[in-house]
């Protein structure tokens, strides 16, 4: 298996990091379960 190596180490907020990737996993899960319940009916 090849190796990516980072070229640059980039400071991010890590709270902000953490919401925003918690929010677009809720909405996918959310939207997901949307369109089973639109199958099923």
């Amino acid at each position: 298996m090849g190796e990516i190596a980072a070229k640059e180490i980039i400071p991010i907020n890590i709270e902000e990091e953490l919401k925003e990737s918690y929010l677009n996993y809720a909405m996918h899960v959310i939207v997901g379960r949307a369109f089973l319940t639109q199958e099923m009916v």
